[in-house]
């Protein structure tokens, strides 16, 4: 374990435009989750950095996800982030994102969150677990989505 974790710390994180700060890939890493608070008072441009974690790190696995939890917790409002957002529910690809912005989905604003609803039912990627995320929402415009024709 040792080894793993000074060979990720040699290695550095490269960004898009800049390293992602070390301190929130360390933050992201960690066994234990670490609060989005914590994570992003690390980086001046938290959104930034970890719109690139979710891109760019893949190791451990988790961290991404943290990175994408965070983002959905705390920047949904951002237009980085909303794009992000719209893009996860559709794409095959980014299946576990979309499963996260699922789950989330009550946390979000009304209006973005029923977008975001409809654009996962539409592209029928997870059927099954989108429809049974949508109908537990405490949402009635998203629940609606579902039995909309």
């Amino acid at each position: 374990m040792m080894w793993w974790i000074s060979m990720a710390l040699a290695a550095p994180i490269s960004g898009a435009s800049s390293n992602v700060d070390e301190a929130m890939w360390m933050l992201l890493s960690a066994r234990h989750a670490v609060p989005c608070e914590t994570v992003t008072a690390t980086s001046p441009d938290p959104v930034e950095d970890l719109l690139v974690v979710v891109e760019q790190v893949s190791m451990p696995p988790w961290a991404p996800m943290r990175a994408a939890d965070c983002l959905i917790r705390q920047h949904a409002a951002d237009v980085r982030v909303v794009d992000e957002l719209q893009e996860w529910v559709v794409d095959p690809a980014r299946k576990g994102l979309g499963r996260l912005v699922m789950t989330r989905i009550d946390a979000l604003d009304a209006p973005m969150a029923v977008d975001l609803a409809r654009r996962a039912w539409a592209a029928n990627l997870d059927a099954r677990f989108v429809e049974r995320r949508l109908l537990r929402s405490a949402n009635p415009d998203i629940r609606a989505v579902v039995t909309k024709p």
